[in-house]
């Protein structure tokens, strides 16, 4: 049993209530004090109804597991220097939950509603990495070496990704190394991120058909004449509050994102001042399916300004032009 004191500063020990809060010597043998940290594994929310003798929260939890095995070495020997390699095997397993009670479920609180979460997915991942030696100690090559990498990964629920890297460290004179790389990067969809719960909040937002933001051209069309299966927005129409409605939540549809990374780079290191370094780095990133989440503002304005009807169906407008609902999920 678990002692809370309810809104009366009675206390309330699952189904027995006494008129004031006792010391812990005069509670009940059966019940004692709660303290929420000392759960293992578990995180409850720290609202109470004393009456029902109930905790107004929630229970959350992740759990991840990883098997390695690897190896590295430097047993061949080339003509400039020893062949570095590495290799190994990971598998990983990542899993989350999240079980808000029935009144949190409900919405029937003061709080926030919260759908429950629970996901997860593993993968098996091989690698390798070599570092070759080419040239050492020669005249506009003191040091050239290029590294190459590849790591496979097989997810249970994306399929199967291979994404290479290769670079180049390159030392003309002593003084200067000239370096360069080349990769493609892959990053996997959060457990968060694909099986977050649908949940509340209410940002604060601009309203792009309210008579304060002077809508013009297509987005004062849209907004008066409705778009999609929005109705239209009365002239004259100003929000009550800044806020609105906006729903969350993960999508297990989502897909990796992907990047192609390119870098090039100076390094000068002048023998007439020891332990100066100048360093003059380029670098190119470009991704691909970046998993992010919109904002309300941003489902605003790509229905209103840009037309796109897939973010008018994440609106709920109200015949007298109020938001009703938002929906932003990834």
């Amino acid at each position: 049993r678990v002692a809370v004191a309810g809104a009366a500063r009675q206390l309330a020990c699952f189904g027995h209530r006494t008129r004031a809060i006792p010391t812990a010597a005069a509670m009940p043998a059966n019940c004692a004090a709660m303290n929420p940290g000392a759960l293992a594994g578990a995180v409850l929310g720290n609202q109470v109804d004393g009456d029902k003798g109930k905790i107004i929260g929630g229970l959350l939890g992740a759990a991840a597991g990883t098997a390695i095995a690897k190896r590295t070495g430097t047993e061949v020997e080339l003509p400039a220097g020893p062949l570095g390699f590495a290799a190994g095997y990971e598998y990983r397993r990542e899993q989350g939950y999240f079980l808000p009670d029935a009144i949190t479920a409900s919405g029937a609180t003061t709080g926030s509603a919260a759908q429950p979460t629970n996901g997860g997915f593993s993968l098996d991942e091989f690698y390798a990495e070599f570092n070759v030696p080419v040239l050492k100690d020669l005249a506009f090559a003191q040091v050239l070496e290029i590294s190459l990498a590849a790591r496979y990964s097989d997810y249970s629920n994306f399929g199967d990704t291979t994404n290479p890297k290769a670079g180049l460290r390159w030392k003309p004179v002593d003084d200067l190394l000239v370096r360069g790389n080349w990769s493609r990067g892959f990053r996997a969809p959060s457990v968060s991120e694909l099986f977050l719960g649908a949940s509340d909040n209410f940002p604060d937002v601009t309203d792009p058909c309210a008579e304060s933001s002077n809508p013009q051209g297509v987005t004062l069309a849209n907004c008066r004449n409705g778009i999609g299966a929005l109705p239209p927005v009365p002239p004259g129409y100003e929000p009550s509050g800044g806020q609105a409605r906006s729903t969350v939540g993960g999508n297990p549809l989502l897909q990796p994102e992907f990047a192609t990374s390119k870098t090039l780079g100076l390094v000068y290191s002048p023998d007439w001042a020891p332990g100066l370094d100048v360093y003059l780095d380029w670098y190119n990133i470009e991704i691909e399916n970046a998993i992010s989440r919109p904002t309300a503002g941003f489902v605003l304005l790509d229905c209103y300004t840009n037309g796109e009807l897939r973010n008018c169906a994440n609106i709920t407008r109200l015949s007298d032009g109020t938001i009703a609902a938002l929906l932003t999920n990834n």
